[in-house]
């Protein structure tokens, strides 16, 4: 189906248009309800019908608004076909059309379209070229093959759960690709926080790489993983661990999240100490998102190593400094995703629209719909009648127009009613289209009434 914005046409849509072509017609050149329509009724069944094929069939459309048609599904209802809506938002993986036709058809167009400005210098492709210019791409994308195999891609026919492409479901990535400025690996399990500088464990000895390690806080590790990452992913990575979402499959999130989570109790501990126990090396850096000033270091060498045994073993004596009774009644607010009351329903509702639940709900709502334009229009038609009774029991005074309310002047023609009601001799006040060109003679002689008594 081809459809053109107009009603008539100087020359002919379908001149050099591919075989079996039907042409729609509308004001914008979209397809709407009226021409879906006519397309099902007077080119898709019988176009069915005619090659010979079993009912009842099925019809897979998407959620546009001209499939939406309550005359369009009494249509298919009547007439053994399934006229079915796919799921909002899965064209892509679902519509035959997307997955095997359309990709090859928009490549030969282009070719076609480079062609035909190659032979006619000067000229683009307008409405009454259009069809001569789509027939040859559109007939060699649409073959048996491409249209079979949309069908497989989509699990529709044969019917499989397992033929469509899986890798489509997953959610987007932005930073999908490696970084090639850094190769680096951190090791999937959760890095210990060792103690400050002391003497080291034997097993540290043996080996030196683990003892280098054991120096370095969560949050030491988590800038340095951070500055490998670069500043782009790292912002990612915070919006996506501020709202909670999980990433199974990307081994460098969950090696970052793991060490967030480490370094944020490293923050809480240290502020649960008193302030002698805190050591400059834990001071949190401003690129790992969690801001602390730094703490200066002691000038006595024995300070700062009791500092550093005090944050390597946790104080029994560290109480909470939110108050119990607070944190009794304290709630925080989750934010809940709510759904309209047309959402819930359109979610409930049957995507059979031939279906007879569906022909239902539409017919509920065209009712609804007209009961409320009714309800508009009688609306309209009581104010009118309100403004007309007060109209008429407006006080009669004779020396100003009733129409535009002003006062009379010997300059202009007037024309007056046997209310007592006088009206400027204009379209507008006393509703005669005439009355400008009329003579005062002519105007005597009118049997005429005003709007409040006629």
């Amino acid at each position: 189906m081809m459809v053109f914005p107009g009603r008539r046409f100087a020359y002919s849509p379908l001149a050099g248009a591919p075989e079996g072509s039907f042409l729609g017609r509308s004001h914008n050149g979209w397809v709407d309800s009226e021409v879906f329509f006519k397309w099902v009724s007077n080119h898709f069944l019988p176009s069915v019908q005619k090659a010979g094929v079993t009912f009842p069939i099925i019809l897979f459309v998407d959620g546009h608004a001209s499939h939406l048609n309550l005359e369009t599904c009494k249509f298919c209802r009547d007439n053994g076909i399934v006229l079915y809506c796919f799921p909002s938002h899965c064209s892509h993986i679902m519509q035959p059309l997307d997955l095997a036709v359309f990709g090859p058809l928009k490549s030969k167009w282009r070719k076609a379209v480079q062609q035909f400005q190659f032979s006619n210098l000067g000229e683009v492709v307008e409405k009454w070229t259009f069809s001569k210019v789509f027939n040859e791409p559109w007939t060699q994308s649409s073959t048996k093959k491409n249209a079979s195999s949309g069908f497989r891609k989509a699990g529709l026919f044969p019917f499989s759960l397992d033929a469509i492409d899986k890798r489509k479901l997953k959610p987007s990535c932005v930073f999908d690709k490696d970084d090639t400025n850094h190769h680096w690996t951190v090791a999937a399990q959760e890095p210990a926080v060792a103690a400050m500088p002391g003497p080291a464990p034997e097993s540290a000895a043996k080996t030196p790489e683990l003892a280098a390690n054991s120096e370095v806080s969560a949050t030491d590790t988590l800038v340095l993983v951070e500055s490998l990452l670069g500043e782009q992913r790292v912002s990612l990575y915070k919006c996506r661990y501020d709202n909670g979402y999980e990433l199974a499959d990307d081994s460098q999130y969950t090696t970052w999240s793991k060490l967030k989570a480490k370094a944020i109790r490293e923050q809480l501990q240290s502020k649960s100490r008193p302030a002698t126990s805190k050591h400059p090396c834990l001071s949190l850096r401003s690129r790992s998102g969690i801001l602390s000033p730094p703490v200066e270091p002691s000038s006595s060498s024995s300070s700062s190593t009791a500092s550093c045994s005090a944050i390597s073993s946790p104080s029994t004596s560290a109480q909470d400094p939110v108050s119990s009774a607070f944190r009794e009644h304290l709630r925080i607010p989750k934010k809940q995703r709510t759904l309209s009351a047309n959402k819930i329903k359109s979610r409930e509702m049957s995507k059979a629209l031939s279906s007879e639940q569906f022909i239902a709900y539409a017919e509920t709502k065209a009712s609804a719909k007209a009961a409320l334009k009714n309800a508009k229009k009688q609306r309209k038609d009581e104010r009118k009648e309100k403004k007309d009774v007060a109209l008429k029991m407006l006080k009669i005074n004779g020396n100003i127009c009733s129409k535009c309310r002003k006062k009379y002047d010997s300059k202009s023609l007037w024309i007056g009613c046997e209310c007592g009601r006088w009206f400027h001799c204009a379209t507008k006040c006393c509703g005669i289209d005439e009355a400008e060109s009329m003579t005062k003679e002519e105007i005597e002689l009118l049997d005429w009434y005003c709007n409040c008594c006629s």
